[in-house]
């Protein structure tokens, strides 16, 4: 029988894309790892956790302190959106 060994730097990723909701800014696609935040992914693409939120494909909030590898199916699409004071 083989032994296959892997590289010990090879890191599992999965891929999704991230929509801008309501903005002119082409969406992106982010390599997601194991340990990897939201809030991660928002300072990633150059965006704060206070104005902005993440929401998964089913548009649910994703909390900022959520780890999201494995979380979101590879190749899914999330959205960011700005977070309004309703008040």
């Amino acid at each position: 029988m083989e032994t296959i060994e892997l590289d010990p730097t090879e890191v599992p990723e999965d891929h999704v894309t991230v929509k801008f909701a309501g903005s002119n800014r082409q969406p992106e696609t982010i390599a997601l790892r194991p340990g990897i935040t939201a809030a991660d992914v928002l300072r990633h693409i150059g965006l704060d956790t206070t104005n902005y939120t993440l929401s998964d494909h089913e548009n649910q909030i994703i909390p900022p302190n959520a780890m999201i590898y494995g979380l979101i199916p590879e190749g899914s699409l999330v959205h960011v959106t700005s977070v309004m004071d309703a008040g």
